[in-house]
Formats: C-alpha cells, structure tokens, sequence
C-alpha cells in the first residue's frame, strides 16, 4: 500500500493533473483552427481589395489610382492603408 507522508501531495497532484488536462484541452481545439496560407486571401485582404476598387472606380480623378499597402483586421474593424 502505498503511504502519503506529505499532507500537501494529494493538493498538488490534483493541480498538476488539473494543469495537464487543461493543457490538453487547449492544444486539441488549436489544432482545429485554420491557418491562412499564403496562397489564401484572408478576409481583411478581400475587404481590402473591395474598398481599392470603390475608391479608384468612384473616388478618384481619371488617371489616378490608389493601392492598397496593408488590410489587418483589428476586433471588429479593419485598418486599411491605401497610398
């Protein structure tokens, strides 16, 4: 049989396994969320794009045109920066 002579290891092994659980559980439902290549548009690009077109095609004199520089999305926005 097998004896406990710290009073404090019973506490600590269910920490420890509570930790490890836990761990498990979040490295199972990262493993589920996808990752964008680099070949993959992401949706703040595609935002992006769409804005370019409606500012060159209804903003902009004939001749001029904008580029798109950099989409990031930011919470529920998106910061585009167009030159």
């Amino acid at each position: 049989m097998i004896k406990v002579t710290d009073k404090h290891s019973i506490p600590i092994a269910i920490i420890v396994a509570g930790l490890l659980i836990a761990g498990a559980v979040i490295f199972v439902n990262l493993k589920d969320v996808p990752v964008p290549t680099s070949q993959e548009k992401t949706l703040a690009q595609q935002i992006g794009e769409k804005a370019l077109n409606f500012i060159n095609e209804n903003l902009l004199m004939a001749g001029i045109t904008a580029s798109l520089i950099e989409a990031v999305e930011e919470g529920s926005q998106y910061q585009l920066k167009v030159y």
